[in-house]
């Protein structure tokens, strides 16, 4: 592991920035290099610093961050510890107030180097070996810190019962007391001054109480008093010893402290002030419901509301509206129309009916059944849950059980274990961010409601179960390399699964999972089907159940047991076409059962290779599993025979089942094998009306299924006419050769197409979920060309978003502020251009370049410092100068 001395640390933390963000090397560089999935500090990731006269007063950052821990991206390993010696720092935003230097111990040490007082963020570099292939592979990771730094003797007011003496390393803690705080003269807040302080060994910020100043001046408080504040003289010798809140509201007061130049105060001079808060927030001592009807107010427990003058159940002459509430342990109700604004420390909190709540923090069970709530969170607590049967919250981020039976939350639900449901016909279930937990469970108990959510991600080795029909949708599933995915009788699609452990699907599952899929095992029970759009590879393949996948998709490299079923998928099956393969000796032809093919094996090298040897009919197949289609417009679905080489057996015919289709809405007509699909109106109140089941069945003379022979069934959905927008409209200008990225907004899949080819090319970014999709659109053709960008709904006309018009090409640089560099050092720059750039500097005898990496448009060029110490160049790209290089 290398070692980076203080003297070069201040100048190679940029290369240690570029190179932790991409894997492979530089021309130059001798190492492999890979990003860490996570990391994490056993400490904290903010410290208060005091400004010392002494500039060699230093901190050891391992005080603060504790043992650095790096987990590989694939979960291959985890809790790496990283060695101090092996930690770099550099500035990333804010005040710049740090310098970082090496201790004898080779560990990481801060220093405040300004007169300046403030805040900044600084990141911190961890790197760590590992072995990949018998190789060696630095393993690189980086995590934000923050850093306070406060004047050395800032002297403020506090309050005296606060324990501030015991908060080391804290912010200066501000003067604030709730609404109904310290009310009234026989309440008052005491109070005491308090200077910053550091025991010169560190720098770490501590707070003693004081009565004299540095140049053992008496000190007091002195303040005239406001009409919501009133003052306290215990002592009545002029200065002010506690504060009260007369209860008339919200307000400040100015404090000062003043140091005696005369006699008893008879001259004095300010030095410091500190402003009294009375928050807008009220601290319950007991269980209070708070419910509001119109311009009525009822609050059972009022009394629990300390402070206040009471009507019968309600406040007189005054309302609680919008307070923040502290509960205080105890619990709290909203309900009707009341609104409040932050909850906290809340035994229990309810939601109901049309209340609004702001975000809510530390409360042990939260109960959403209507209204609107902002963020749910735990900080000082532990283990909180949240339940959901109905209305809306922004987010939910808490450790324990988390169940959502109805309503939405409009960003991400993080938790421990995680039930997702429909239980109310009329009530969905959205989440439109990613879900992650210890485990995750979806149930759709009601067949009408429909519930939605965004990639299901595990935490650690978490089950996710996914019960539930064509009402569920779940857009992608991340089984951290360790989580498992059962299908439960599960009737949908999953857009994306990656990073799954085990796979497993229970009879009567029919799941269909879009995208590559890697797993450890798969496993499909007799009577359940799984389909995959795209190619699989498992270690383990198991059970009696039917498999469909693409011919030549399919890799088992271990072992397999049961008696699969294996359906190509299409209709196209011909001899000789590869059906699979496996590790050498994983299985022989009868290991997998061919559904409508035969099979022969041979061998490539380590792996064996199964083919089609020869074909047979074994059912019927649609063009289409699933159709979209909007009012007014209308799709067709055609029937073959599977595979598409062989014929129907003797009085065999196929027949279509639309019986499900509500005529009001679908207009269905055959032409031979083909049907069209009409939608010709679309039903808001029973939703149902809106999708049936059309299958293609194999029958007899008699009309009678034949049952030894495959169906097919696709399912049409109705939708409105579909407005598709974008964040992008009008003429979009695109320099040559860089690219911009644009969110499409369709109710349903809408895909985007480029008038004119030659002029740009465009990729998706982000699939589709949650009613967008985004894109990336690159300007490939000559300056000055345009070219419409369009998005088309399937059954509808394309829609232009807007015209892309190609401009001069830009280049950029990732530094464009001077910089010292140390004599011997390196500095890396990524410069950003649709060619190679030309890259040099000014003086070649002060700075040596050479060229790195190519990325894409990223091109990274280093320079040296071979000058001497204050020669100084600058560094131009095409000609143009981006900054001066001092040699330090």
């Amino acid at each position: 592991m290398r070692k980076i001395t203080g003297k070069a640390l201040a100048t190679v933390l940029a290369m240690a920035l570029i190179t932790s963000s991409f894997s492979g090397t530089f021309a130059f560089a001798a190492s492999r290099t890979e990003k860490a999935g996570s990391v994490s500090f056993d400490g904290d990731d903010e410290i208060t610093l005091v400004k010392n006269d002494d500039t060699k007063v230093k901190y050891d950052l391992m005080d603060l961050i504790g043992q650095m821990r790096l987990d590989t991206v694939d979960k291959a390993e985890t809790d790496l510890q990283v060695d101090p010696e092996d930690i770099t720092v550099r500035h990333a935003k804010g005040d710049s107030l740090i310098s970082i230097s090496r201790g004898d111990d080779e560990h990481p040490l801060l220093r405040v180097k300004t007169d300046k007082t403030g805040t900044e963020t600084l990141m911190v570099y961890g790197e760590t070996t590992i072995t990949r292939d018998d190789k060696d592979v630095t393993l690189k990771g980086q995590k934000e810190i923050t850093v306070n730094v406060i004047e050395d003797g800032t002297i403020f007011i506090g309050d005296a019962d606060a324990n501030i003496e015991q908060k080391t390393g804290e912010k200066v803690p501000s003067l604030e007391m709730a609404y109904n705080e310290h009310v009234g003269k026989d309440d008052p807040m005491e109070l005491a001054i308090y200077k910053a302080y550091s025991d010169k060994t560190n720098s770490v910020a501590r707070f003693t109480a004081i009565t004299k100043d540095d140049e053992d001046r008496a000190l007091r408080i002195e303040s005239n008093g406001s009409s919501k504040i009133e003052v306290v003289d215990k002592d009545e010798d002029g200065g002010v010893d506690a504060i009260y809140n007369v209860g008339k509201g919200t307000g400040t007061l100015k404090l000062n402290i003043k140091a005696n130049t005369g006699t008893d105060f008879s001259k004095t001079e300010t030095v410091d002030s500190t402003t009294a808060t009375i928050l807008k927030k009220l601290v319950l001592n007991g269980d209070v419901t708070y419910d509001k009807d119109g311009g009525d107010e009822t609050i059972t427990g009022a009394n629990n509301i300390p402070n206040f003058t009471w009507g019968e159940d309600k406040v007189k002459d005054s309302n609680i509206s919008g307070y923040d509430i502290d509960a205080n342990g105890h619990t709290f109700k909203v309900s009707g129309s009341a609104s409040v604004g932050k909850v906290t420390n809340a035994a229990n909190l309810t939601v109901e009916d049309k209340a609004k709540v702001g975000d809510v923090e530390d409360v042990k069970e939260v109960v959403v059944g209507g209204g609107t709530v902002g963020n749910i969170t735990e900080d000082d607590i532990s283990d909180a849950t949240v339940s959901m049967t109905d209305g809306r919250v922004e987010s939910i981020d808490v450790s324990s059980n988390v169940s959502i039976n109805g309503g939405a939350v409009t960003g991400n639900v993080t938790g421990g274990a995680i039930a997702l449901n429909v239980e109310d016909d009329d009530i969905n279930t959205t989440i439109g961010g990613s879900v992650k937990g210890t485990s995750i469970t979806v149930n759709a108990d009601s067949e009408d409601a429909a519930l939605t959510a965004g990639k299901l991600i595990a935490d650690g080795a978490a089950d996710i179960t996914l019960n539930g029909g064509s009402n569920v949708t779940i857009s992608a599933i991340d089984g951290d390399y360790e989580g498992n995915v059962l299908f439960e009788d599960f009737q949908g699609t999953i857009e994306s699964m990656v990073n799954v452990d085990a796979i497993t699907a229970t009879e009567d599952t029919n799941a269909t999972v879009k995208g590559n899929v890697k797993a450890t095992s798969l496993d499909i029970d007799e009577n359940g089907a799984m389909t995959f759009t795209d190619a699989v590879e498992v270690d383990e393949l198991g059970g009696d159940g039917k498999l469909t996948v693409g011919a030549g998709k399919l890799v088992v490299n271990e072992g397999l047991s049961g008696s699969i079923i294996l359906r190509l998928a299409g209709n196209t099956v011909n001899v000789g076409d590869e059906a699979f393969r496996t590790g050498e000796d994983v299985t022989d032809t009868t290991g997998v059962q061919g559904l409508g093919f035969n099979l022969e094996k041979k061998t490539e090298g380590k792996q064996d290779v199964y083919l089609v040897k020869s074909t047979y009919f074994a059912g019927v197949a649609l063009d289409k599993s699933e159709v979209t289609i909007a009012k007014g417009f209308s799709d067709t679905v055609t029937v073959s025979n599977y595979p598409a080489s062989t014929s129907l057996p003797a009085g065999a015919s196929v027949v279509w089942d639309y019986s499900d289709a509500d005529k009001d809405v679908f207009e269905i007509t055959a032409d031979g094998a083909t049907l069209t699909i009409k939608v010709k109106d679309y039903d808001s109140v029973y939703a149902t009306s809106n999708s049936f089941d059309l299958y293609a069945t194999v029958v007899d003379a008699d009309g009678d299924a034949l049952e030894d022979y495959d169906s097919a069934v696709c399912t049409v959905t109705a939708i409105p006419e579909v407005v598709v927008s974008s964040d992008l409209s009008g003429i979009v200008e695109v320099p040559q050769g860089s690219t911009k990225d644009f969110v499409v907004n369709s109710q349903v899949e809408a895909p985007v197409t480029i008038g004119t080819g030659n002029v740009a090319v465009h990729a998706l970014k982000t699939p589709f979920a949650n009613g967008q999709a985004t894109y990336t659109i690159k300007a490939t053709g000559a300056v000055g060309t345009t070219a419409g960008v369009y998005a088309t709904v399937p059954g509808q006309n394309a829609v232009k978003l807007f015209i892309i018009k190609v401009t001069e090409p830009v280049v950029t640089s990732d530094t464009t502020v001077d910089f010292n560099l140390a004599a011997g050092n390196r500095y890396v720059f990524k410069i950003t251009a649709p060619s190679a750039p030309s890259f040099t500097v000014g003086n070649g005898a002060v700075l040596k370049t050479q060229a790195g990496k190519i990325d894409g448009n990223d091109y990274y060029f280093a320079v040296y410092a071979i000058g001497s110490a204050g020669q100084s160049t600058g560094v131009y790209v095409n000609g143009v100068k981006v900054c001066t290089v001092t040699v330090g």
